[in-house]
């Protein structure tokens, strides 16, 4: 068995009205090891995520930041790939990926995404982290075509310098393999 060393880490909600930039170099100055933003676009009040880890990696110096978890409904996995490499190059390399296939249902709906049902979800969420991967492989003439995801570049990338981490926000016994 493998030993992986102890991480601690902070979940941030992305309110509007929370000193969210403070409470991330908060967490940097405090030496913790990861900032997670929520994503909940739908949520009424609440800053777009992405923006948030943006601005937060750009005024701390050591912590990682990843969005806890994206929501791939209103998200598409190869912009949201492009954005994560974007912020990982620019920090120095302290963005990952969490990757989710959409938590509130009807709040995904509300705010104009589709939300995948059930065993779907899963494979969407399967196929979402293919296409990530295919965008940061920098390679040319790139197709994929899913069931819920289609991809299709003369030119990928740019690649990371480095492999990004992809965190899954799931559950039930297909999301713990």
């Amino acid at each position: 068995m493998t030993r992986r060393p102890l991480r601690f880490g902070l979940s941030l909600g992305p309110d509007g009205a929370e000193p969210l930039i403070r409470t991330a170099q908060d967490a940097d100055r405090f030496g913790l090891d990861l900032l997670g933003v929520r994503d909940e676009p739908y949520r009424r009040g609440s800053a777009d995520a992405l923006a948030v880890l943006a601005a937060a990696l750009a005024v701390t110096s050591r912590i990682r930041m990843l969005p806890a978890v994206a929501c791939l409904p209103l998200r598409p996995p190869a912009a949201l790939a492009k954005a994560i490499a974007t912020m990982d190059g620019f920090s120095g390399g302290r963005a990952e990926l969490g990757l989710g296939a959409g938590a509130s249902p009807a709040g995904v709906e509300a705010f104009g995404g589709r939300p995948a049902p059930g065993a779907s979800a899963v494979a969407a969420l399967e196929e979402a982290v293919q296409v990530v991967r295919l965008q940061w492989s920098d390679q040319g003439g790139l197709v994929f075509g899913g069931a819920h995801y289609r991809f299709a570049a003369p030119q990928a990338g740019p690649a990371p310098r480095r492999r990004i981490p992809i965190w899954l926000g799931t559950d039930g016994p297909r999301g713990s393999t």
